[in-house]
């Protein structure tokens, strides 16, 4: 299953348009949302509800946003589980009201914070930060994650051992940096992992302070995610991903016909025209034709959008991820069932019983 053809000349003139208004409102904006930001900041205590959990926090802290306003999944009462069995201890920060499963989460948790969604993810983990330090918590390691991803699809997972043993200060799980567009490089903002030394550091102290809310969420993808990591980058912190798109292709330039082979198999595609190239490609025997077609095509396929979400099961056997994206944009939800095939085939280890029931439920149908 794929989406119709992709933007046309018009399509591209409208977005390239569009993307020049949005500099110009956003430029204007700043002001507004300074005074947005310190209002708020004026009437944070009375904003916000701070409690206490169950738990003591260490040298490893995860800073958990969240925003489930029809109540917690009991996926996150298993990611939470599941930082704790890795000697995380969670500061959750929900961006809606809990109701009665709050006592669930203060269970799992060091302290549990509710406030407003103002910020969206950026607003959370900036009141997040906000309460490390007004708890005089220093950990060694501060894991950043939100609820825009199911994780850990299972127990055995290992991104976070790799991502403390990779020797970088200051990574992210998926680098995102597309074509040689290096000044807009940056990680996806549901996976950080931040040293005690990157956080003392000017660059992450002076990001922070200067940080501007806004409930308009092209600014937060702005500001926000790229905006922290190319912070960051400029403050010295070299980029160094568990995946990156280049790794990706490196790969598929050296892959051999049955990884090849999966990985188009299993691919999610925007375009019906990919999807049928695809096909024809998947019809060729194995040898140098169909390798030369298939790298050809997955280089194309990969030149836009989010690649991971294209050929997920090449990337998540690659680099051993261990998390599935929750959007509900129609080629995410594609990746999904095409997950679910793969799990059904064999093709990929079966995910914890609540992971799996929940991405099920995402899936029309239920099923691949």
């Amino acid at each position: 299953m794929a989406l119709k053809s992709g933007l046309g000349w018009r399509g591209k003139a409208l977005r390239e348009i569009n993307r020049l208004r949005h500099q110009v409102t956003d430029a204007l904006s700043v002001l507004p949302d300074r005074s947005a930001t310190r209002r708020y900041d004026a009437r944070f205590s009375k904003a916000v509800l701070l409690r206490e959990g169950a738990q003591r926090a260490g040298d490893r802290v995860a800073l958990v946003l969240l925003y489930q306003p029809a109540g917690i999944a009991p996926s996150t009462l298993a990611m939470l589980d599941h930082l704790l069995g890795r000697g995380y201890v969670p500061l959750v920060i929900s961006n809606a009201a809990l109701q009665a499963d709050a006592a669930d989460v203060l269970a799992r948790s060091a302290f549990v914070m509710e406030r407003p969604n103002f910020g969206y993810d950026f607003g959370g983990y900036r009141d997040g930060l906000r309460v490390l330090e007004e708890q005089g918590l220093d950990p060694e390691w501060l894991l950043i994650l939100n609820d825009s991803i199911w994780f850990p699809l299972r127990e055995d997972e290992t991104m976070i051992a790799r991502m403390e043993a990779s020797g970088s200060p200051f990574l992210g799980a998926m680098y995102e940096l597309k074509g040689n567009r290096v000044h807009r490089s940056h990680y996806e903002s549901y996976f950080f992992l931040v040293s005690r030394a990157a956080r003392r550091s000017a660059a992450f102290r002076d990001y922070w302070r200067d940080y501007l809310m806004s409930s308009t969420k092209r600014k937060v993808l702005q500001r926000g995610e790229k905006g922290f990591s190319q912070a960051m980058f400029a403050g010295g912190f070299a980029p160094s991903g568990l995946a990156s798109r280049q790794a990706f292709l490196d790969h598929v330039a050296t892959a051999d016909d049955g990884w090849l082979r999966k990985t188009l198999d299993y691919a999610a595609y925007s375009e019906d025209a990919l999807a049928q190239e695809r096909d024809a490609i998947l019809a060729l025997p194995d040898g140098d034709a169909f390798r030369d077609r298939a790298r050809d095509h997955i280089r194309r396929a990969s030149a836009g959008g989010t690649y991971h979400d294209t050929f997920h099961w090449g990337a998540a056997v690659l680099f051993g991820l261990s998390f599935m994206k929750k959007r509900n944009r129609a080629q995410t939800v594609e990746m999904r069932r095409q997950y679910l095939r793969a799990v059904a085939a064999g093709d990929l280890a079966p995910p914890l019983p609540v992971m799996l029931a929940e991405i099920r439920a995402s899936v029309p149908e239920g099923r691949p």
